[in-house]
């Protein structure tokens, strides 16, 4: 298994996601496992999401910043 980056390249809305890190077997299984859930993706086609591979190294996986 695999990370990756799964990212719209369509227009994306308010209260839509546009990108997640998902573990799978491949490009394709990442896509599909994104297709599966559903909103709120927004109406999402195969070809409106890319997958790129994360190579995993040392680093900062995650950061959530809350401006205000």
């Amino acid at each position: 298994m695999e990370f990756y980056l799964v990212t719209r390249i369509d227009a994306c809305d308010y209260n839509e996601y546009d990108s997640a890190v998902v573990i799978a077997e491949s490009k394709d299984d990442a896509i599909n496992q994104i297709i599966e859930t559903g909103n709120p993706w927004g109406n999402h086609k195969y070809d409106n999401l890319h997958a790129e591979k994360i190579e995993l190294s040392r680093g900062i996986v995650l950061e959530s910043f809350n401006a205000g």
